[in-house]
């Protein structure tokens, strides 16, 4: 059976659909920052360690 795409179009395919999910992980990514840096604007201690991991 013969593929509808060709190797070229389904790298263009490919390409677009990879750049849309890198798209929406850097901007997820930059609401996070924004987010975690003015929330913890009140407490300093919670920028420097966000994980309940640090011994304080």
């Amino acid at each position: 059976m013969v593929s509808a795409f060709s190797i070229s179009e389904a790298q263009l395919v490919a390409l677009f659909a990879e750049s849309i999910a890198y798209g929406m992980h850097v901007v997820t990514f930059a609401i996070c920052m924004w987010t975690w840096v003015h929330r913890s604007s009140t407490s300093k201690s919670a920028r420097s360690c966000p994980v309940n991991t640090c011994k304080n």
